[in-house]
């Protein structure tokens, strides 16, 4: 088995079981997302057959390392503003770095994209599936003329909408309670499928 098939084989099987877990719990728990840490540094480190001092060999091995290490920590750059917004949670985070460190610096904005995408795909969906199309545009205008005369992002669309209704900090309620939850996971783990595929 290649390195790249074991690679997408570990992406798919991390993103799988943190849905999974995701689902009943309602977290991501730091232990998948240490092992996803180090299975990055692991395929880091047997990505060079051999070292050899005198010719320089050795510099791939730094160059891999580097790569694992920068495809970690440019999501927890990236997507702490959805964080600070609330449109994340800090689990999906974590669990986007762990696997920005198993694929590398070149292909962790791709997968960032891909989930970002498939995450607002997703979500307009949900919400025109509970309140149909005329009430999103409705709250997405007014939000935009609220963030407009406010100056800039201070409050998070999610915490608009209670405010606007008057919902509990749990639930919105302009969607069903079943239907209110949105995990990221999920949008993770489509874009861990089309890294399996070669797509991205």
């Amino acid at each position: 088995m290649s390195l790249v098939a074991i690679r997408s084989l570990i992406v798919l099987t991390l993103a799988g079981v943190c849905v999974y877990y995701d689902y009943h719990t309602g977290k991501i728990s730091n232990y998948f997302i240490l092992a996803g840490y180090g299975a990055g540094l692991v395929l880091s480190i047997i990505g060079i057959s051999e070292i050899r001092l005198l010719d320089f060999s050795f510099l791939p091995f730094f160059h891999r390392l580097a790569s694992a290490f920068l495809g970690g920590i440019l999501p927890l750059l990236l997507m702490w503003p959805l964080f600070h917004y609330r449109m994340i949670g800090a689990g999906d985070i974590k669990l986007l770095s762990s696997i920005g460190c198993i694929v590398g610096t070149y292909r962790v904005i791709p997968f960032l994209v891909a989930s970002i995408f498939a995450g607002g795909a997703i979500a307009l969906l949900l919400a025109i599936g509970c309140t149909g199309v005329k009430p999103v545009l409705n709250n997405l205008v007014s939000y935009a003329e609220t963030v407009r005369q406010d100056g800039g992002f201070r409050m998070s669309y999610r915490d608009y909408l209670r405010m606007k209704t008057g919902a509990g900090p749990v639930k919105d309620r302009l969607m069903r309670p079943a239907e209110s939850e949105f995990h990221f996971t999920v949008p993770i783990l489509m874009a861990a499928l089309l890294y399996a595929g070669g797509l991205i």
